[in-house]
């Protein structure tokens, strides 16, 4: 009897260190700025809350929808999925000529990049064709015409976080645009564009100084092809500097780089790049199978890739619908949140990728999908190394380094002008896995709603 006493003076000491610990947690974030403004529930997965506040509100989430369109993504679709890209022609190959036009066929892949033209030119040189009388003409089809969805900001910027959408896409649909200083003062800079085809039309017009660096890069469509104007200053001492520009033609874009590809390789291309759609009766001459859905899904949360979020998107209605719709996508993603029981009462999507104020979510149903995910072996795995990890890499490489956070939170981040987010997991020596949602939209200055956040979660990590 004695023991038993015993034990149960044990278990109400140890409810009642944990409750004091609790409160004086709760005490201390009473001292967060901007808690009057913020959307937040924190609980361990069997739901015992940690804390909330404003948990039903809904707010906007900006990038922290990518949470939602990765989750549903690699549910509806399965992270080991991967797309194919062609090369196709109904021509004649006589005496190593193709006797007519070669198609391009876009499968909607968003990771299509330089090694996997590479790698589709190389299967296509096993043709043996060395000339191709026609043109290079791709079939964009797969999806709309749609580059920029509606819902996203209105206002268009030429930088790669804001490149247009097709299913015939190459290198995030962006091009690189390296400087270099000259040997002297007074010398033009050395500017490159990488990767390089006659659709990129490059003008610079920067010299190199001696101290001051001010570049400005602007983009300029003509006849179907880019003029990137380069503009500016370079110091002498600076290191090769890199900017990121996005381009105005998908497809086109894609045709020209296939064409430079090819004739790299000796293949001589007679006629122009054009859009088309491939004729029934084509052939498969050549195909590219990208990487696994899954990589896709990390390419976007890690970096908070808006182009890659609207292309998955679009992808996932195209498994409905021939030229699909960001929309077709879309209203998938929102059945999906109904059969959930994730109404409009408690997310409203529109947009994908978060670059909207249209979206609304609460932190409440935020954490429910945070938490279910972790439990689907489907798929959870996945998404949870598809998120940042705190003080490593992607966009909280630069956050929460401290020893007690530092690779201990996996959240993704989101920006817009008056909102912050932050959501994804927590680990806690006694209460294990948490998932957490944090919401802010106010006027408080980012940088001191980020160190509030950060502070929040460090106080429920070091929890006893």
């Amino acid at each position: 009897m004695s023991q038993l006493i015993l034990f149960f003076i044990f278990i109400f000491v140890l409810f009642q260190s944990a409750q004091a610990n609790l409160t004086q947690f709760h005490k201390e974030t009473k001292n967060i700025k901007g808690l009057d403004q913020m959307g937040v529930f924190i609980a361990d997965e069997n739901g015992q809350v940690i804390y909330s506040h404003n948990q039903d509100k809904l707010l906007i989430p900006a990038s922290v929808t990518k949470v939602v369109t990765g989750m549903v993504i690699l549910e509806l679709l399965g992270p080991a999925k991967r797309i194919i890209t062609r090369l196709e022609s109904n021509a004649k190959i006589e005496n190593q000529n193709l006797k007519g036009d070669l198609y391009l066929v876009g499968g909607g892949d968003p990771s299509f990049v330089s090694e996997n033209m590479w790698v589709l030119v190389n299967h296509f040189v096993r043709n043996g064709i060395k000339k191709i009388e026609g043109s290079v003409v791709v079939d964009d089809t797969l999806f709309d015409s749609v580059r920029f969805d509606q819902s996203r900001l209105s206002t268009r910027v030429d930088r790669a976080y804001d490149a247009p959408v097709g299913a015939m896409s190459f290198n995030w649909n962006s091009v690189n645009i390296y400087t270099r200083p000259g040997k002297k003062v007074g010398d033009p800079a050395i500017v490159y564009a990488d990767p390089e085809s006659q659709y990129i039309i490059l003008d610079s017009k920067v010299v190199t100084t001696q101290k001051e660096t001010n570049i400005q890069i602007d983009r300029v469509n003509t006849k179907g092809k880019d003029k990137i104007i380069v503009r500016g200053q370079i110091s002498l001492k600076q290191k090769e500097k890199v900017n990121y520009v996005s381009i105005s033609e998908p497809d086109l874009w894609s045709g020209y780089q296939l064409k430079s590809f090819l004739e790299q390789r000796g293949i001589q291309v007679m006629g122009q790049v054009k859009r088309g759609q491939s004729p029934e009766s084509a052939s498969v001459l050549a195909e590219s199978e990208s990487r696994t859905l899954s990589t896709m899904v990390t390419d976007m949360n890690k970096f908070s890739n808006n182009y890659v979020a609207e292309m998955l998107v679009k992808l996932l209605g195209a498994q409905k619908n021939k030229m699909a719709s960001l929309q077709d996508g879309n209203n998938l993603i929102k059945k999906y949140l109904i059969d959930n029981q994730m109404g409009p009462e408690k997310m409203v999507f529109n947009n994908p990728s978060g670059l909207t104020r249209t979206n609304f979510f609460t932190a409440k149903s935020t954490w429910e999908l945070l938490a279910k995910s972790h439990r689907d072996l489907r798929y959870g795995g996945e998404f949870l190394t598809s998120l940042p990890i705190a003080g490593v890499d992607g966009t909280l490489k630069s956050r929460l380094k401290n020893e007690t956070t530092q690779g201990k939170i996996r959240a993704k981040t989101g920006y817009i002008n008056g909102v912050v987010s932050l959501a994804g997991y927590l680990s806690h020596h006694k209460m294990g896995i948490v998932p957490f949602a944090i919401f802010y939209n106010g006027n408080l200055p980012e940088a001191q709603v980020r160190e509030s956040m950060d502070k929040l979660l460090n106080q429920v990590v070091t929890i006893q």
